[in-house]
């Protein structure tokens, strides 16, 4: 049986993440849709993983969540009114009972949303917890491609965070993901 796969859209990420998880494999995918989409699914015509975890950071639309928290979201919306894509029902059961919660919704935007107001009100209107750039495409085609895709999130942006202090220590504040995918493949087995 073939292994799990970890990717991540940013290459910072993905190295930290393999120096953390070295006996996983963990990939760069690229920014964005139009380079996560085809680099991961030329990695499926190579071999398809047993599981494929999208991870990496997101923002907060929650704003009770703070950085350095992780979530893992049971399904994402494409922009606020669009289509939901939902993860691995499967593996998300699996992991709930080994005692990882879930959230219900995350969403991914083309656009930032920086103001506490508005982040606020995705969060109400969409039930959405985080934000990325890319992922609800990606459990889109992770499922068309028949790949197992559970997307956990650590969040790197809040409104009193900003942009920067996430990234200045990446190391250390990846290491709570970190963890959490460890938990992740030892539940996955």
């Amino acid at each position: 049986m073939s292994q799990p796969l970890v990717a991540c859209p940013m290459s910072r990420e993905a190295e930290a993440l393999g120096r953390a998880l070295p006996h996983l494999e963990v990939v760069a995918t690229g920014l964005g849709i139009q380079r996560s989409v085809p680099s991961l699914l030329a990695r499926f015509r190579r071999s398809k993983p047993s599981l494929l975890i999208f991870t990496g950071s997101a923002s907060q639309l929650d704003l009770s969540l703070r950085m350095r928290d992780v979530v893992l979201p049971e399904g994402w919306l494409l922009e606020p009114d669009g289509p939901r894509f939902s993860c691995h029902a499967p593996s998300l059961e699996r992991l709930r009972e080994r005692g990882l919660e879930t959230a219900r919704a995350a969403l991914t935007l083309s656009r930032p949303v920086l103001k506490a107001e508005q982040r606020g009100e995705l969060h109400e209107t969409t039930g959405a917890v985080i934000y990325d750039t890319v992922s609800a495409a990606v459990v889109r085609v992770a499922h068309t491609s028949e790949v197992p895709c559970i997307t956990p999130k650590i969040v790197a942006n809040t409104t009193r965070s900003g942009l920067t202090a996430f990234w200045s220590k990446l190391e250390r504040n990846l290491e709570p993901l970190a963890e959490y995918l460890q938990r992740v493949v030892e539940v996955w087995g």
